[in-house]
């Protein structure tokens, strides 16, 4: 299941409908894929409520960890990735540029003092020296690169996925499908058997990658992908998975 505009209502709150129900059905593998790092990830209102080693997909398919924050499988951005990226963008038009190193602790870099009130990003370490911020990520090896852009462009040349100004950027070939089909598999779980809960352009490589998994599609974004079932909000998802359960 998504996160941000499938699962969770407003920022990091879960309807009380579902979770009662995820509360009353333990048995169900609940797992997460979402574009968030590690650190926003932990801040989503799950624990306690799944399993510490329950398994999920976080930075869009660049990492596999347990709830409590054990590393399971991970996915570095290749270094000549970096240095196509670094050498292509124009400072001027993003506002900062965030990673999350294997150590699940995140690192940014800012364009100016006021982003830091603004963006509120989970950082440990933050700079607004850009080639400081290369030189982290370059030693650290990023599994996915997030940035805000204050104006339209495109990068040529990389994986990345958009959701308006927000960019997440992982290495080849590597996204929330290539995530679930390794846990799909490490689980033993056919793809018949199960149903992504979605809303949004980010949530695409998975319903490309397991064309077979049953989807629940929660709001009217992206009026031409079609699901198995729908919910208006949110706030609506337990109902349709009541009916199902």
């Amino acid at each position: 299941m998504d996160l941000d505009g499938s699962t969770l209502a407003e920022k990091n709150v879960l309807p009380t409908e579902l979770r009662a129900l995820i509360q009353q059905h333990p048995h169900i593998n609940w797992i997460i894929a979402t574009g968030r790092s590690y650190p926003n990830f932990i801040r989503a209102p799950f624990k306690g409520l799944l399993p510490d080693d329950s398994l999920h997909i976080i930075e869009g398919g660049a990492r596999i960890v347990q709830l409590d924050g054990t590393l399971l499988n991970e996915f570095g951005i290749q270094a000549t990735e970096l240095q196509h990226l670094f050498s292509i963008i124009d400072l001027n038009t993003i506002d900062y540029m965030y990673f999350c190193s294997p150590l699940l602790h995140g690192n940014a870099w800012y364009r100016h003092n006021d982003v830091i009130d603004k963006f509120n990003l989970p950082a440990s370490n933050y700079t607004f020296n850009f080639e400081e911020f290369k030189a982290m990520a370059y030693e650290l090896n990023p599994g996915k690169v997030s940035l805000y852009r204050n104006q339209e462009f495109e990068l040529a040349g990389l994986n990345y996925h958009s959701t308006g100004n927000n960019i997440d950027i992982t290495t080849a070939q590597i996204n929330k499908g290539s995530g679930c089909n390794l846990l799909l598999e490490r689980l033993n779980i056919d793809a018949t058997h199960a149903l992504f809960i979605f809303n949004d352009f980010n949530d695409l490589p998975l319903i490309n990658a397991v064309p077979e998994i049953k989807k629940l599609k929660v709001g009217t974004l992206m009026p031409e992908i079609s699901a198995d079932y729908y919910a208006a909000t949110p706030d609506d998802v337990a109902a349709v998975l009541r009916q199902l359960l």
